[in-house]
């Protein structure tokens, strides 16, 4: 292969009003998004579709894979400019960039560098492609829409995916944009089952390539598309702020190992809602750092439920807060709600939290919080102080004798524990005379309203 190398000057520090998005809007973006997915948008807004780049819909020919034809070196001059912008002093800032792209991203950096509205557009089609990044900032004055309506699917090697670093292992990954809607009708099938097959004969597995990856992404839209077996995570949020998430499907087998369906982290006001989450680990999970974080109306099964954590399992973790569950069904889940820490020494908080309106289906632990998950054995306790946690109108089956477990910290018990008209049945196997029971430990909890299972004691 012939590589080329095309030397682009580029604003090395565009000033912020530049390419400022104005005030976000939710209900606007949203409906943007519903409009979108459908091709309807304003007329001022220029389609940068990836067939115009060298992508192919064959779902064989590799659109991660630099062009070695010189027509790559006509199609980059057909959008590509010079970018100059002037620092507070007046003098020119200039940036040289080496840009050699596969053809998703450069339809993206197309997209991302036109200095009016855009959407990238993945029309009807299977598109293969490997680990790429799309990388802001953007210099559009809306948000930035990328259309998918066509199914992408992922190159099914894990070797493909090895980069170098630790954030290199992720499929397609969206960093440092400013408002960024992904719609459509489409899917993303990250062919993950021979991963999972090798994951299945180590003792210790690393992390594998999630589908889709946001990291310092701010007024963010994820609305309609569908994920199929992901290697790892479905979606993982990290160091974002005011993210939404809507009519999403995310389906795996329940065997799948670590196929979380949305994980997030360092990451302020989240919204999930109206989505389906089938999977084989947890369908929501928050770990450190995650505040004002909303779930209703999400359908969770298989997988192992909503879970908070695990918490103290790095040093200085940033405190969780603000937590809302509510309105949403789990069917056949390993776990309902759960808040899990590890036994260390690392010191944080999880408080404000509420799971309520929930409906189970033969849930085998329906409500539990876990503050020896991983290491039961060790002799130290976990220095994570949990508080504020309200369980509210939350009624269905339970596959276990014990239907509310609250193993807390010897040495930080939780407090504020709420439990308000539980009323859970027991749906397992008759196979022993043990009671439907409650199991409470370093826990103070109040209770009121109708118990089943009886309080503990």
């Amino acid at each position: 292969m012939v590589a080329f190398a095309i030397v682009i000057i580029l604003c090395l520090a565009p000033i912020h009003g530049c390419h400022c998005k104005g005030l976000f809007n939710a209900t606007v973006a949203l409906r943007t998004a519903k409009d979108a997915a459908n091709g309807v948008v304003r007329p001022d807004v220029k389609a940068f579709n990836v067939l115009e780049h060298g992508a192919k819909p064959d779902g064989k020919t590799d659109s991660s894979i630099v062009s070695s034809s010189l027509s790559f070196f006509f199609s980059l001059s057909l959008y590509m400019g010079v970018y100059v912008c002037m620092h507070n002093y007046g003098h020119f800032t200039l940036n040289l960039l080496l840009i050699f792209l596969q053809n998703f991203r450069r339809t993206f950096e197309a997209a991302c560098n036109f200095n009016g509205n855009a959407m990238m557009v993945i029309p009807s089609g299977v598109f293969l492609i490997g680990p790429v990044l799309f990388s802001g900032p953007c210099f559009n004055p809306s948000l930035l829409i990328i259309q998918v309506n066509g199914t992408v699917k992922a190159q099914p090697n894990v070797a493909n995916y090895r980069g170098g670093r630790k954030d290199d292992i992720d499929w397609i990954t969206f960093q440092a944009i400013h408002g960024l809607i992904l719609t459509g009708h489409g899917t993303f099938h990250g062919q993950g089952s021979k991963a999972w097959n090798d994951c299945s004969k180590k003792s210790n597995c690393v992390r594998l390539p999630a589908t889709l990856k946001f990291i310092k992404v701010t007024h963010g839209i994820i609305r309609g598309i569908k994920s199929i077996d992901p290697k790892g995570f479905h979606i993982m949020i990290s160091m974002s702020r005011n993210f939404r998430i809507f009519k999403v499907d995310l389906r795996a087998p329940g065997n799948s190992p670590n196929t979380d369906g949305i994980h997030m982290s360092k990451s302020d006001h989240v919204k999930i809602s109206t989505t389906v989450i089938a999977t084989g680990d947890d369908c929501v999970s928050m770990i450190h750092g995650s505040t004002n974080i909303s779930i209703k109306k999400v359908t969770c099964g298989p997988g192992h439920g909503f879970s908070i954590g695990s918490l103290g399992h790095y040093d200085d973790e940033a405190d969780v807060s603000r937590i809302t569950v509510k309105n949403c069904s789990l069917r056949e889940t390993d776990n309902g709600v759960r808040i899990k820490t590890y036994k260390t020494n690392s010191p944080s908080k999880a408080s404000g939290i509420i799971f309520q309106d929930l409906i189970m289906t033969r849930v085998r632990n329906p409500i539990i919080i876990d503050q020896e998950y991983g290491n039961k054995k060790h002799s130290r306790s976990s220095k994570v102080r949990i508080s504020d946690v309200h369980y509210i109108n939350i009624q269905g089956t339970s596959t276990s004798k014990v239907a509310v477990d609250l193993l807390c910290s010897s040495s930080n018990p939780c407090k504020g524990i709420h439990i308000d008209n539980v009323n859970l049945q027991y749906a397992g196997p008759h196979n022993d005379n043990l009671p439907f029971s409650s199991n409470c430990r370093n826990a103070k909890v109040t209770y009121h309203g109708f118990q089943s299972p009886p309080p503990c004691r």
